[in-house]
This record gives C-alpha cells, sequence and structure tokens, in this order.
C-alpha cells in the first residue's frame, strides 16, 4: 500500500521493514502542503493528485530537524509547523536511503547508553564533601581513553566554579540519567549523510559533533527554515570553546611551593599532559623538569627580581612597576601564569598600553612572585585597576586587600576617583566587596566618634565626602552602602544607622590586618601618558576584569 512507504524521493524506507521509524501525512493546510511537496522532491508527482489519494502518501520521520519534533528525544508527534529538509539544501551528497538527521539520543537503560559522543551532556557525578557521597550535576567537556581501554570524563560541575572541574572516572558517573544538551530552537540543526565527518559505516552511526552550538542562546534569533532549508547556514558564533575549558596543566611548581591550576592557559603545546610544569620565580619562564630549571638559575636567570622600577618597600613586601611597552618577554609569561588562575582573561601579548604593579616577598634568595594588579595608562574611564590576581599560597592572607589599597593610593595621588573594570570575578568581588565595606564603615564609625564641637553625635556626612576621602566612584560606594544594610529612609530623607556590633566588627579586623600600605613608602611619581585612539584602545589588545 502506498501510503506505508516514505514520499520522500529516493527514501525506501517503509511501515513493514523500518519499525524504528515514524510516517508522518500530508498537512491539510495548503501553503504548508506544498511546501511538503517542494522540499521532499516530488511536487510534480504529488501535485496533481486528488485528496484521497494524497492522504495515503507519507513521510518518515528521517526527513525532519529535531526541534520540529513535540517531544525532545521522541520522533512520534510532529509539531503543527514542521516541515521537511528540503532536499537540495546543499548538504554533501550520499546514498538517498542512508540519509539520517542529527538528533538527540535517549537512553533506555545504564549499558544502552553510548558513552561515545557525550560531549555536552549533563549527568550525576559522585563526588565527596565533608566526607560524605553526594551526587552532583555536571556537564561533560571532554572524553578521553585511557591505556587500560577504559574511559575518562572531564566534566564542569552546574552552579559551582569552573575551577572544581576535573577528570572523572566511568564509576563516579550515572549514565542512566543522561541529559541531552537543550539546543536553542533558533539554532541551526546540522542535516548529515553517511560518510560525512563523524558518521561511520556502522549500522548505528556515532555522530561526533563538528562544531559546538550554544545552549540557549538568545543571540541566535531569525527563523530557522530561511538559513537551514536553504542551505545557507552561517556558523553560530563561539564563545568559550571546549577545548579552552578544560586545564591543560596539572601541577606548577613556583619556588617553594607546588599549586594545583584552576583553569586552561595557553602554554607551549610540548608542556601539556606533563606531570608537573616548573616555574622559574623570577623570569616566569617554564621548564619541564627540576634539573632544567636549576641549569636556567644557575646560567641564565642571574636577575632575582622582576624588571621594571621598584616604587614601595617595606617589611619584606616589594612592588615594582612594569611598563607593557618594555618588558614583553616577561609580562607573555606573567600572563599565562595569570591565566592558570583567572577564568575570564584572555591572552593577547600586546600590552603596551598597560603599567603593571608586581607585588614580591623579598628575603636573601631574592623578589618571590605574590601577586600583581595591571591598569591602563591613560583610561578615560579612570579605571584603576584592569586584572588583578594573588597567588593562590598567599591567599586570604591580606596581600590582595593590599594590592587593591595600593591601586587606590595611586588614583588619590593622580586626582582621580578610581574602579575596577567589571564584571569582577568571584574572588575579586569578594575581596572588593571586603575592602569598600571596611574602609566604608571606618569613615562612618570616624565622623561618629568625633563630631564637630556643640553637635550631637547624629552628624552628616555626603556620598561625595565619602569618593573624595577614599578615591572610589560613588556607584562603588552607593552599592557598599546599599549591601552593608545600614541605609534607611526616615521622614524626608536617607539616614545611615550604626551599633555597636558593627563598632565591634570593624575593630576585629582592624586588628587582624596588620599588613597594609604606608603612603609614606611610596616611591612613585605621576606620568603623563597620551591616551590611545578609540579604535585601538588598551582594553581592545588584552582582556582584562
Amino acid at each position: 500500500m502506498d501510503g506505508t512507504v516514505c514520499s520522500y524521493r529516493g527514501c525506501k524506507r517503509s511501515y513493514s521493514g523500518d519499525k524504528d521509524v515514524s510516517f508522518f501525512a500530508f498537512p491539510s493546510d495548503p501553503e504548508r502542503r506544498r511546501l511538503w511537496m517542494e522540499n521532499c522532491g516530488m511536487m510534480t508527482e504529488l501535485y496533481g493528485l486528488e485528496e484521497k489519494e494524497l492522504r495515503r502518501k507519507k513521510v518518515c520521520s528521517e526527513h525532519f530537524e529535531i526541534m520540529d519534533f513535540s517531544r525532545p528525544g521522541s520522533r512520534a508527534a510532529l509539531k503543527d509547523c514542521a516541515i521537511p529538509i528540503r532536499i537540495d539544501s546543499g548538504l554533501p551528497t550520499a546514498k538517498p536511503d542512508r540519509m539520517f538527521v542529527q538528533r538527540r539520543l535517549r537512553p533506555k537503560s545504564r549499558k544502552k547508553v553510548p558513552k561515545d559522543g557525550l560531549k555536552g551532556c549533563r549527568l550525576p557525578v559522585q563526588i565527596v564533601v565533608d566526607g560524605k557521597e553526594h551526587w552532583q550535576m555536571a556537564e561533560i567537556l571532554q572524553v578521553k581513553r585511557l591505556p587500560d581501554s577504559k574511559k575518562s570524563y572531564y566534566v564542569h560541575f552546574l552552579e559551582f566554579n569552573s575551577r572544581l572541574d576535573a577528570w572523572m572516572s566511568e564509576d563516579k558517573l550515572d549514565f542512566s540519567k543522561v541529559q541531552f544538551p537543550n539546543i536553542h530552537f533558533d539554532a541551526p540543526i546540522r542535516v548529515i549523510m553517511q560518510g560525512y565527518v563523524g558518521a561511520t559505516t556502522q549500522e548505528e552511526p556515532q555522530l561526533t559533533q563538528l562544531q559546538q552550538l550554544p545552549l540557549g542562546n538568545p543571540n541566535l534569533n531569525g527563523p530557522i527554515s530561511s538559513t537551514l532549508r536553504s542551505g545557507n547556514v552561517p556558523p553560530p558564533p563561539i564563545q568559550n570553546p571546549i577545548e579552552k575549558r578544560i586545564k591543560n596543566v596539572e601541577l606548577i611548581e613556583l619556588g617553594r611551593y607546588r599549586i594545583k591550576p584552576w583553569y586552561f592557559s595557553p602554554y607551549p603545546p610540548q608542556f601539556n599532559g606533563l606531570p608537573c610544569l616548573f616555574i622559574c620565580e623570577f623570569c616566569l619562564g617554564c621548564h619541564s623538569t627540576r634539573e632544567v630549571l636549576a641549569v636556567h638559575l644557575r646560567t641564565v636567570c642571574t636577575r632575582k627580581r622582576p624588571p621594571g622600577k621598584e616604587v614601595y618597600r617595606k617589611q619584606g613586601i616589594s612592588i615594582f612597576e612594569i611598563d607593557g611597552a618594555k618588558e614583553q618577554l616577561y609580562l607573555e609569561n606573567l600572563h599565562r601564569l595569570g591565566k592558570l588562575f583567572l577564568e575570564h582573561k584572555n591572552f593577547v601579548c600586546k600590552a603596551d598600553q598597560f603599567l603593571f604593579y608586581v607585588m614580591t616577598q623579598f628575603d636573601t634568595r631574592g623578589f618571590h612572585l605574590v601577586g600583581y594588579f595591571s591598569k591602563v595608562k591613560a583610561d578615560i574611564h579612570d579605571f584603576n585597576v584592569a586584572c588583578i590576581l594573588t597567588l593562590p599560597p598567599y591567599q586570604g592572607k591580606g596581600f590582595g586587600n593590599m594590592l587593591i589599597q595600593f591601586s587606590y593610593l595611586l588614583s588619590k595621588i593622580e586626582g582621580k576617583q578610581g574602579t575596577p573594570e567589571k564584571p569582577l570575578s568571584d574572588l575579586g568581588l569578594l575581596s572588593y566587596r571586603s575592602y569598600w565595606s571596611h574602609t566604608i564603615m571606618g569613615i562612618l564609625l570616624k565622623v561618629v566618634a568625633t563630631p564637630p564641637e556643640g553637635e550631637s553625635k547624629n552628624v552628616g556626612v555626603s556620598i561625595s565626602d565619602i569618593c573624595n576621602t577614599t578615591s572610589m566612584k560613588k556607584d562603588d560606594v552607593i552599592s557598599t552602602l546599599g549591601s552593608l544594610g545600614i541605609c534607611f529612609w526616615f521622614e524626608d530623607g536617607i539616614i545611615i544607622v550604626l551599633t555597636q556590633e558593627m563598632r565591634k566588627e570593624y575593630e576585629e579586623v582592624e586588628r587582624s590586618r596588620r599588613m597594609r600600605i604606608d603612603p609614606k613608602c611610596l616611591k612613585w611619581s605621576l606620568t603623563v601618558w597620551v591616551a590611545p585612539r578609540p579604535e585601538v584602545e588598551a582594553r581592545e589588545l588584552l582582556m582584562l576584569r
């Protein structure tokens, strides 16, 4: 019977011989029916048929896109607006009876889930937190085969920072609960044929992703029928390639510390996969073994300090100012090292429009890197920090607070109100919130403690007063006051209410902060820089935070 055979030109699937596909009748709407005939390549044969005869003609589910079906992972029901894929869409040619559409696989059991080609899928992964086992949803970013024929999966835990990404063995993943990517309905889905890249000659073809499609990207707009079905499919924008989300350095040795990196960094390929990368703590060059590093320290790297000019020194802390136009190699190494711990930092070597302030601890062996921040030489937006980093061994010890304090000290000397470039990272935001809150709280408590003679302790202070005293931008001051929860509306204005608990908390933090920048130890003079042209503005040369 004609109704049991697919009417798509060249397709030989039938209801009796292909139980794994569904068949759909031509729609009753005249315009959609014409599109079905045209896309199936059967306009001449079907256009003149009577209504009764046409009802017997059907098209199988292999000629529709994944978004044409009403339920993800199922091909049993079509949407009302579904239209078959155009037969002359310009895709690579193959035998018509071997054509198939890339679609999501629906696991029926734990054993039958294909473990190859699971990139982008989400599933529960077993982790240990506080000695207890938990199942946390994670996304698979990469799959690799181990020498014992087993597989290892590189996963990103959802709702957690990427520095927790890790390789996990198969027994830690629950393949029975795989969630396949929810591709945005406006994103183009490729139609591939037997013999095309990623396809195999097996009965069940193993599909390999040819390009990453952003999941739920609202920027991918436009009707799918006007792009995919015409064969003119533009490549979707790739904001964060999978390859750049996978850590390529397992461990680094910097001075007397061994540090586990958090993120990917563009070190040369010959250093990828090494059990440990040995970095010179003075020039920041990378080496494959400790022996090679020792030879480098004896014969090449005789300077036991960063390049540039020392502008601050006190109590074992020294800060160097480095001109990005003069020390290209050192800053290139600094960028690579910083990228290991900064997720949203792009690597661009051209940094001649920037100044770098490198903080070190010095002893008899030399000056040891603690952290750094960079700023644009002539920034029209008054950003006093472009990128800031404290190395993990020195975090939580007050060094990050000192870097922030030093940046605002430079802004005060410049006569500007500064602010860091945004968005800030999660740790960067915590550091700045802590600094802003403590500094502003100190000013408010000082104003309350020493009111003018003859006045009560209900004294006034303006936002501008705080900005002028701290060199902070008004937006940062206002957002910090809001986060402190001390602002209230009273009668016809805003009042700030402080409590004794706030005073005690401030005094405890003040006593614990033993390290702070002393303006008297600063040896820095203001330099006037020429602002770059807008088309070559510095933040287009180096991605900063």
